[in-house]
Formats: C-alpha cells, structure tokens, sequence
C-alpha cells in the first residue's frame, strides 16, 4: 500500500473523529433544555413532599423551599459534570493523551521543573488520592504542610500561592481550591496538632505535690509571641490575598484548541431555568455580558469563597478578642497585686508593653492561636472530593509533568492481560468437564 494511501486513511480517521465528537457535543447541547425541565420538575416534587405536612407553619415552609433553591443549584452542577464525563465515553483515553501533551518540557532541575514537579505530585491532573497515595514525594509535600511550629506551614502555603500565580494565567479552579486546602489544614494542623501537643505539655509539666509546677514549661511556654502572631496573622491575610488575585485568573474548562473538555454552557442554562432568570428571554439568548472591570465577586463561586472568607475573619475577630480578654486578666491582676504591696500602677500602655514580653503572654497568645484554628473546621469538611468543584462552581483543573494547568482527566486504566483461563468455553470444553 503506498504511502499516500496510507496518509488518505489517516485523513479520513481524522475526519471522522473529528465529526463524531461535533455530534456528541451537539446531542449536549439539543439536550440542556430537556435536562433543566426535568431537574426542575424533580426539585418541585422534592419541595412538595417536604412541606406536605398541613400543620407546619407558613414561615417554615417557605424556609425548607428556600434551603432547597441553594441546594438545588450544587445538585445540578453535580449532576451536568456526570452526565458530560459518561457522555464523553471513548473520549477520556484521547483527553488524557492531549492534557499530558500540553506545553513543552522545562529544562531538567531548572525553575520551570522544579515547579512543575511540585505542582504535578501535590495537584496532578490524572491521578486521584488513591493515585497521589503511591507517590512518596506526596507525603513529604503533606507532613510539610501539617508542620505548625516556626511558620513551616505557613511558608509551604505561600510558595505555592507563587507557583500557582506563575501559571500564566493562573487558574480559577486552583486558586479557590488553594484558599480551601489551606484553611481546611489550617483546623489539621494549627488548631488539632497544637491542642494535642498543649496537652502533652502539660502532662509533662503537671508534678504532684509542687505548685510551682508548669509555670516555666507550660503548654505554649516555649513558642515565641510573635511566631504566634505570624502564623495568626499570615493563616488569615494569605487567604484574602489569594482571594484578591482572583481578577488575575481564568478557567481552564477546555477553551484553548488543545483540550477536548465540553463547555458549562448547559450547566449555566440549567441554573438559569432553576432560578427563573430566562424568564421573558428567548431561550437561546446570550448571556449578558461581563463587566469590562474585573472584579473579585464576578460569579457565583467567588461569592461563595467570599462568605467563607468572612466567616473567617470573624473567627479571627473572635481570637483577638478571646486574647485581649486573657491579657485584661491577667494585668487586671498584676494591678492588684501592686496595689497590695502599696505600689502604683505604671500606665496600662507601659503594663501590656511589659507583659507580651512574659511567658504568661505566650500562654495567652498561644491558646488565641489554637482558638482560631480549631473555629476553621468547616474548611475541612470542604476538602472532600469534589466539593471543591460545588463551592467554586468551576471545573476541577490539575497540572500536567510540563507544569501547565489542564482539565482534570483521571488516567485510564490499563487493559488485563489475556489469560487462557478469560477464554470462554466452548462445546467441547464444557462436553470434557461433564
């Protein structure tokens, strides 16, 4: 067969392929007004049968169908990513090979490695947790960011900020998902590490029969105040920082002609029926267009990270002012305690500026500290899988070997290898066993 044979039937494959994936996203798109019909109808179902009951009040059904409006929308992002991802079918192999593909190799232990190769082992595109389980470098990477002496955590965070801003653009996904990792660690390792290691201090100090004890080698006795204070303050303006490079970001949802990923238009069209916003408009119409400036708050999961991120700083706010009712305390008592001796008082500026340089302030300090990380729990509970994508409305990204950020395409697995034993059985097989 001649070579230009050969190079037609390539063409043709190529062609066909090229065809069929048009159909397959077309048959997405005929299909996204049926599909919020029918997720529609099954939320009105839903709130009928939770407000059946005649003697609930107005007031709380009108609360159940509201609380199920919000729940509502995560229910249809959940379910239009399920429905493109068994859509796409044969399509996940031919992802996979075009994500890892992108960009050009970096030069081998130069910068542009160096990041790639943390980003790939601590965010892949093409491997779950069970996948990063398997990759020793994974574990140092964690026990490095659960590390919440001497600001270990805190530098690991902020140099992965850097390298998540160097991505050219960064990416929507991964910035929101950085805000996320890092409170939800925050809990793990400022708030349930620290406590548990409060407590073995004072184990360790606590003698029987001795008063004095525990008043050099206490818990949080040998943590400097202003490392405290760093980790306390770095933990909540990292985040804000982050959140405030959001205008610098873009989704990486399969836009540029490399990937294969389907689009969110249908999810947009299925919230936009959910939420009655198409009311009056025709039912192709555009969507509006964004706002020439960017803005932190420009969709729906930047909205979301924000309320969190309030939620924080009043969880801060709150540790400021469990601390500053410690220090009132404790220098309310050394007042006392001048005044017994017949000495006056210094000025309260001179007193506080005495006392955070005292062990009973690193005590004061320390227990604000673990305060703060433990009210960050609900940061954890959004580190499942998948609830990131919910929480930030976008889709979930990953880094490939060369360092660029692609759609997250889970590897596929290897083929079995063909055993005699997988062959099925034959008339004559089946006439021998009897």
């Amino acid at each position: 067969m001649s070579r230009s044979c050969v190079a037609g039937w390539r063409d043709t494959a190529r062609d066909l392929e090229k065809k069929r994936r048009e159909a397959v996203d077309n048959l997405l798109s005929m299909t996204k007004h049926t599909r919020a019909s029918v997720l529609l109808a099954v939320r009105e179902m839903v709130k009928e049968s939770m407000v059946h009951d005649p003697d609930m009040s107005a007031a709380q059904k009108e609360g159940i169908k509201k609380n199920v409006d919000l729940m509502w929308e995560d229910v249809v992002v959940f379910m239009e990513f399920k429905t493109q991802a068994s859509v796409k079918g044969s399509r996940a192999s031919d992802d996979y090979e075009a994500n890892a593909k992108i960009g050009t190799p970096p030069m081998r232990w130069g910068p542009s490695w160096c990041r790639a190769q943390l980003l790939y082992c601590f965010h892949p595109f093409d491997r779950s947790m069970y996948g990063k389980m398997k990759d020793r470098m994974f574990f140092v990477l964690l026990a490095i960011s659960f590390v919440p002496f001497c600001g270990v955590r805190l530098a690991f965070f902020s140099l992965l900020l850097v390298l998540h801003m160097t991505g050219m653009p960064p990416d929507t996904y991964q910035l929101m998902n950085f805000i996320l990792t890092m409170k939800g660690t925050q809990f793990k390792s400022g708030g349930v590490i620290l406590l548990v290691y409060a407590v073995v201090q004072y184990v360790m100090c606590v003698k029987p029969g001795d008063p004095t004890a525990c008043t050099e080698d206490g818990p949080g006795y040998n943590i400097a105040v202003w490392l405290s204070f760093l980790d306390m303050i770095g933990s909540c303006s990292l985040s804000w920082i982050a959140f405030t490079l959001l205008p610098c970001t873009r989704p990486h949802e399969g836009q540029d002609r490399h990937s294969l990923m389907p689009k969110l238009e249908d999810v947009e069209v299925a919230l936009l029926t959910l939420t009655g916003s198409q009311q009056g408009q025709a039912a192709d119409a555009p969507p509006p267009a964004a706002p020439s400036r960017p803005s932190c708050c420009r969709t729906p999961g930047a909205r979301r990270v924000l309320a969190l991120l309030l939620f924080d700083l009043a969880c801060f706010v709150i540790s400021l002012g469990f601390l500053w009712w410690l220090a009132w305390l404790d220098v309310a008592g050394w007042k006392v305690m001048m005044r017994h001796v017949g000495t006056e008082p210094p000025s309260d500026w001179a007193l506080y500026h005495e006392y955070f340089g005292t062990i009973q302030a690193r005590t004061a300090v320390f227990k604000a500290r673990v305060m703060y990380n433990l009210l960050a729990m609900p940061f954890m509970f959004l580190m499942a899988p998948g609830l990131g994508t919910i929480v930030s409305l976008t889709r979930q990204t990953g880094y490939n070997r060369q360092g660029h950020c692609v759609p997250y395409t889970l590897r596929p697995a290897a083929p079995k290898p063909w055993r005699a034993c997988d062959r099925p059985a034959t008339a004559t097989t089946a006439a021998a066993k009897r």
